[in-house]
């Protein structure tokens, strides 16, 4: 969906700083030639991991909302065992996350909307949002978010609802200090800039794994980090079913988590 679009980057202690003088902005969105009245600017950040920032995403009352009602119900984040394809808590993240439901409220199914038209697919390959939050200390250390073919836990994903092609990170507030999303194989670490939303693509135009979209949350230092994430799938994800398009905001309201996914 993106071309080449703007490529300086300017270094400073250690962080991608996006340069803002001759920056190139595209139509915001390409799907079906729709444009976004809030006026998203995307600017492509690499080639290889596709990587782009949509700066302007979230309005500051989503942001909010979104913290709102995340807070009460954060609970220690987990990722996935690669043996059995199930979540477990791990060494090499210790921040907590809270699962939005489907359809969680008119806020949340708006963005999930623009979500789709952002990435060009239906919010039926989405996973549920989850909100992730960090204090100072934690950090989420190097990993991928495709599904390693090679490794039986995740053979029955893979053939439910395909690779995860595309990781779709949500800022939702300034970090005093640290907190960047790191990309140690290309030599790009991107602050935090609350209500945009970046855009990964974990997957190579074949659908296979690309190795260089390794990435990091790093520690927070001073402060706080609120964001939100989903990953979309290659096919439809098991859970966004007719039910749920028939019920929406009534459904799916149990407290637990309503993914079958941890990042």
């Amino acid at each position: 969906m993106l071309g080449a679009v703007y490529r300086r980057f300017r270094y400073t202690t250690a962080c991608v700083e996006i340069m803002i003088d001759n920056a190139m902005a595209l139509e915001p969105y390409d799907l079906q030639s729709e444009t976004h009245p809030e006026g998203v600017v995307i600017r492509e950040l690499s080639e290889r991991p596709r990587l782009y920032l949509a700066q302007q995403f979230l309005t500051d009352h989503e942001c909010a909302h979104l913290i709102r009602i995340a807070r009460p119900r954060l609970v220690p984040a987990m990722a996935y065992n690669r043996a059995t394809g199930s979540g477990q808590q791990v060494y090499n993240r210790n921040n907590t996350y809270a699962m939005l439901s489907y359809y969680e409220d008119e806020v949340v199914s708006a963005i999930e909307e623009r979500i789709s038209k952002l990435t060009g697919y239906p919010k039926t390959h989405s996973e549920a949002i989850q909100v992730l939050h960090y204090n100072p200390g934690e950090a989420f250390l190097p990993h991928y978010d495709f599904f390693p073919p090679q490794e039986p836990g995740f053979k029955k994903h893979l053939e439910i609802m395909g690779q995860r092609m595309i990781t779709v990170l949500m800022y939702l507030n300034h970090v005093t200090a640290g907190g960047e999303t790191d990309f140690p194989k290309i030599g790009i670490r991107v602050m935090p800039q609350p209500g945009s939303a970046l855009v990964l693509h974990n997957t190579l135009d074949d659908g296979e794994p690309d190795m260089m979209s390794l990435h990091a949350g790093s520690p927070v230092v001073e402060g706080e980090k609120w964001l939100a994430v989903t990953w979309i799938h290659q096919q439809i994800f098991p859970i966004t079913n007719s039910r749920l398009e028939q019920e929406p905001f009534r459904i799916l309201k149990s407290g637990r988590s309503d993914s079958l996914f941890f990042g």
